[in-house]
């Protein structure tokens, strides 16, 4: 058991900064690459997604708690909330990115407006990095939550090294 000690603190804090990390270099390398219109276009689209991560970042958050006492002193409940967890924000995710792909037009067009639609692009590509997001917040709130910080981090920052090796290419052929 740890004991909640100042380098436990710090390293929640430096996985916290990967997070960042990893969520704000398209937007960074978007606006040095392309300039301020493709960049605000892409940040409104953005909004949509940051919403629906939100939402499952909340039912993680809140189930917290229980998932440390679970770790603690019911494993098997433990493993029952992952299962059903997994379940539902995996299931949840692929809906929303094939609902997503399939309705870009409509939701841009509703949300924004038609001058936003050449963002529409972005959006049905957004989509899918929430179906991922739902797929790792399982894993990483319950690494946080059984005292498995370090290896959270060390996901989070392969995570965000990943992302920025990645985001360059793409963002430079695909814009």
């Amino acid at each position: 058991q740890r004991d909640g000690s100042l380098k436990d603190v710090a390293q929640i804090g430096f996985t916290l900064l990967m997070v960042q990390v990893y969520y704000r270099t398209d937007s960074v390398i978007i606006g040095l690459l392309k300039g301020q219109e493709p960049v605000g276009l892409y940040a409104a689209v953005y909004q949509l997604i940051f919403v629906g991560e939100s939402v499952a970042v909340l039912y993680f958050v809140s189930i917290l708690p229980r998932i440390s006492s679970f770790w603690q002193v019911n494993r098997d409940r433990l493993a029952s909330l992952l299962d059903f967890s997994m379940s539902v924000f995996v299931t949840l995710g692929f809906l929303l990115g094939i609902a997503g792909v399939l309705f870009s037009k409509e939701v841009v067009r509703i949300v924004y407006g038609a001058e936003y639609l050449p963002a529409r692009g972005a959006f049905s590509i957004l989509i899918w990095s929430m179906v991922m997001t739902y797929t790792a917040l399982t894993p990483f709130y319950f690494l946080m939550g059984t005292n498995f910080q370090k290896e959270c981090s060390r996901a989070t920052v392969i995570a965000a090294l990943v992302n920025l090796a990645l985001n360059f290419p793409l963002i430079i052929h695909y814009g």
